[in-house]
This record gives C-alpha cells, structure tokens and sequence, in this order.
C-alpha cells in the first residue's frame, strides 16, 4: 500500500465526525476554514454552529450588517476574519450572483482567502486538484522527509506545496487533503506526538533521526509588545454612556468600546490619567468624579502583544459627546471579549 493509501485509509478508519464534513456545501466548508485559521477544532465547533444557524448561507451573510456579523463571532477573536468572511459575501453575491466561485484565481481575490482556504475549498467541494498546506501538514511533512527550512519563508511554502501536490490523489483530492490535515491533528502532533502508533513510522526521518522536537523550524520568535490601555467609562447627566467604534487597523477591528486612553505605563493615580487626556482635561470641574474600577490591570496575551488593560469611572464632566447609549443598548454592541465580560459585570 503506497503513502497516499495508507493515508486514506487510516482517515476512513479515524476521522472525527464534524459538522462541516456532513456536507460539501462550498460556504459550510468556507466557514468552518475560517473559524479554523486561528482557533481549535474544539472551542470552534460551537461558534461554526451558532454561525452557520444565523447565517445559514451566502445570501443572509451577505444582508446582515457588519454589527450583526461581529456580534455572533464575538468571543472568537481574531475579528478581522469575520469582517472579511462578512465582504467576501457581499462580492460572491453582488459579483458571483451567490454562486461560490470554483475557479482558484477567483476565490484568491475574496478578502480573507489565501492559497491554503482556495485549495481546500477547491479540493473538497470541487474535486480539483490542489494540495492544502497548514499547519498540521508542514509538522507532518517536515518530520517525514525531514526538512529544515524555516517556516514562514517563500522557499519553505513552495517545498511544502509542491510535495502535498505531488503525494495529492487525484481521484480524491478533498479526502486526501482532510486525511493529511487529520493526521496532523491527531497523530503527528505539535506536542507528544504518538510515534509509537504511527503508521509511518518505519520510513520517518524525525522518528529514527531522533529528531521530533526539532522539526518543523521555526522562525524566531517576534518580540512581544506591552500595551496599556485606558478605558473611560463615562457616564452623562442623562445617565447614557459614551461609545466609539475601533479602528479596522488594530486589533479589534471595527468593534466598540469605551473612548480609549493608550498610555506608555501602566497609570496608577488619577493624576497620571488626567495629564493623559488631552483635550477632555478642561471637562473636568470641581464635581467631576474619577475612579479607577480595578486595581490592578487586567492582562491578556494576545498573539504578539501583552495587554494591561484599566477601567476607569468618569462622572460629571461637562462636555456634550455625539454619540451616547442607554444600558440597554449596550448588550447589542459587539465589543472585545474583555470589554463585554466589563459590562456584564459593572451594569
């Protein structure tokens, strides 16, 4: 039995049952990729479900508002993904009449889809030839052959590319393609990897080279980036409160919070934010209330930043802010997790 069989064969016998694999549903199959780029299989199950319910297909994706959009992906993270699902939509119906495009230079143009999304949607909902390369096939194949090229390079994809392309079955593309990707993901793992089961055993570099920890390389790591953050909670005489939209070139784009202070320590005294505020010092009076809401920073780790996030209290400025919510208006929003965990918490 050949690599490629053997493959095939293990994956019928293993496969876990999803509910993206129920179907072949190019937009089913769209989304699940998506969710999948940044998030495990576990956590992203539920959220493909809750999706997928309220946006059943391309058209009720491609209606709903951008808030709507980002309300139900909330929690997920990583927002930029569903803002581009979200355009994607639009184009395949505005451009494409709804019909998901089946050619690889036309999937390629949709925000958000690269050669890894186009491959696998081809190959699993087209049956055209195209061999997948993420991250479980990289591990995989850099074990096997035992290749040392640094991840991330443009060597590093054309090695890796060409050889799912060249162990690729034809007559069953998309199979072949989720049995790789599912051998990573169970097998051939990141951390512990079960060796001792391995099918593939016999024939691994990294296995009888000793070498399973060392392989894939990586490219060094990036630094990690401190952020401080600021939120002003700041309530009006009427009792509503101020919101703002984020900008789409950060993290969390296009999502809502409090106005923002970014400072370059951690701001423990009212003081310090005060000399931080710019333009909204001179709204504060002699019955202006400021409090800091917690002590100490809330920090959360995101892929490449650090952040340190504070909340503080304002009352009784005097300026007059363009946009103001009730409390109940708030819940509709869709803000960063660590923003909605706030609300839910101090309202």
């Amino acid at each position: 039995m050949c690599f490629t069989e053997k493959l095939i064969h293990w994956y019928k016998l293993n496969y876990r049952d999803l509910p993206w694999r129920k179907n072949s549903n190019p937009y089913l199959i769209w989304v699940s990729e998506i969710i999948l780029q940044q998030t495990q299989v576990l956590q992203g199950t539920p959220f493909y479900e809750k999706f997928v319910n309220r946006f059943p297909t391309i058209e009720k994706l491609a209606e709903a508002s951008q808030q709507d959009v980002l309300a139900v992906w909330q929690g997920l993270g990583y927002y930029q993904r569903a803002i581009n699902l979200h355009k994607a939509a639009q184009i395949i119906s505005n451009t494409h009449s709804g019909i998901f495009p089946s050619i690889y230079e036309q999937l390629i143009e949709l925000p958000g889809i690269g050669d890894y999304t186009a491959s696998a949607i081809l190959s699993i909902c087209f049956q055209k030839p195209f061999g997948v390369v993420d991250g479980n096939v990289y591990r995989f194949f850099a074990r096997y052959f035992g290749i040392d090229i640094p991840l991330g390079s443009s060597l590093a994809f054309k090695t890796f590319k060409d050889l799912s392309n060249r162990y690729l079955d034809s007559g069953s593309p998309g199979l072949y393609n989720q049995a790789i990707m599912e051998y990573g993901a169970l097998v051939c793992t990141y951390q512990n990897p079960k060796c001792l089961s391995c099918i593939f055993q016999e024939k691994c570099y990294a296995f009888n080279q000793n070498e399973i920890h060392q392989l894939p390389v990586k490219k060094s790591k990036k630094t990690i980036r401190n952020r401080y953050l600021n939120y002003l909670v700041i309530k009006t005489p009427q009792g509503q409160y101020v919101l703002e939209k984020r900008k789409t070139n950060d993290i969390w784009p296009s999502l809502y919070q409090f106005p923002l202070i970014e400072s370059n320590s951690e701001l423990k005294e009212v003081h310090q934010l005060v000399s931080e505020m710019g333009s909204l010092e001179s709204s504060i009076t002699q019955g202006t209330i400021i409090e800091k809401w917690n002590q100490n920073p809330i920090v959360q780790l995101l892929s490449h930043q650090r952040l340190f996030i504070t909340f503080w209290i304002l009352k009784n400025l005097n300026k007059t802010f363009e946009k103001t919510y009730w409390i109940k208006q708030l819940s509709a929003k869709p803000f960063p997790m660590v923003l909605s965990n706030f609300v839910k918490k101090f309202f």
